[in-house]
């Protein structure tokens, strides 16, 4: 079976091992769970070809499409809030999120600086916590939790995005799908694929829904778990079939059946 190193989708040719407790490069999230990871028979190729072939493409948007969604309630909360220094601080923070999304091996220290500071200027952590309560603590909490994630540190992100709450249905779908992402890379694949169907439950967009659903089909096809698979792309199929997810779509029904 094909491996697959990307962005929020990580199965291995081995079973999945449970652990009760992570260590320190781990996090103590939801339940897991003792299934073993399937492997797929050789009918299954096709798909992989497809997931190998799309997957990249879908998911290097996120970043950039997410940090627009931020960009958009900063400026809109933010001046709102009391404290118009708020919106202020926070936008040295979000230059450098912006900044570090088109870097090359630079991009982590960048990150960094959006989340610390440079010494003169806030980022997302002192904006969370010098501005307890405010709307933009809490796209701080959003920001924070996909600058983590950025760097590997799925730990700190799953903490922040957790934090992060919005009535907003694109950006409450992002945070829940981005954890998700980050329990696929801790190999907690139920978690995952739980917090994908979260992100699915919360709207039904032309945006976040027909990208979750792919996710959630395959990732519910590499466990094993056809029946789940095929209940999620025949939901792209039947809601979202011009959207780009639903490409070769009829290719992983069969796969699922």
């Amino acid at each position: 079976m094909a491996t697959y190193k990307k962005r929020g989708y990580k199965p291995k040719k081995e079973k999945i091992q449970d652990s009760a407790l992570l260590d320190n490069n781990t996090y103590d999230g939801e339940s897991t769970t003792e299934e073993i990871f399937d492997t797929l028979d050789e009918t299954a190729s096709k798909t992989e070809e497809f997931i190998e072939k799309n997957w990249k493409i879908l998911l290097g948007l996120l970043g950039l499409v997410l940090v627009g969604f931020i960009a958009y309630y900063f400026v809109n909360s933010s001046s709102k809030a009391t404290n118009e220094q708020a919106a202020n601080d926070i936008a040295f923070a979000h230059e450098k999120f912006g900044e570090a999304l088109n870097a090359g091996s630079e991009k982590d220290s960048i990150f960094k600086i959006a989340l610390n500071g440079d010494g003169n200027r806030l980022g997302y952590l002192d904006i969370i916590n010098d501005y307890k309560g405010s709307k933009t603590a809490n796209l701080a909490q959003l920001a924070a939790g996909e600058a983590y994630f950025n760097i590997g540190d799925y730990k700190e992100a799953i903490a922040h995005l957790d934090k992060f709450s919005s009535n907003d249905v694109i950006l409450n779908a992002q945070a829940k799908g981005l954890i998700g992402d980050a329990f696929v890379e801790f190999e907690k694949y139920e978690d995952a694929l739980s917090y994908y169907g979260k992100a699915i439950q919360v709207s039904n967009n032309n945006y976040t829904t027909p990208r979750y659903l792919l996710k959630a089909g395959v990732l519910a096809l590499e466990l094993g778990k056809k029946d789940i698979a095929k209940k999620y792309f025949m939901q792209l199929k039947n809601n979202f079939a011009s959207s780009t997810e639903a490409k070769d779509i009829d290719l992983l029904i069969a796969n699922a059946s």
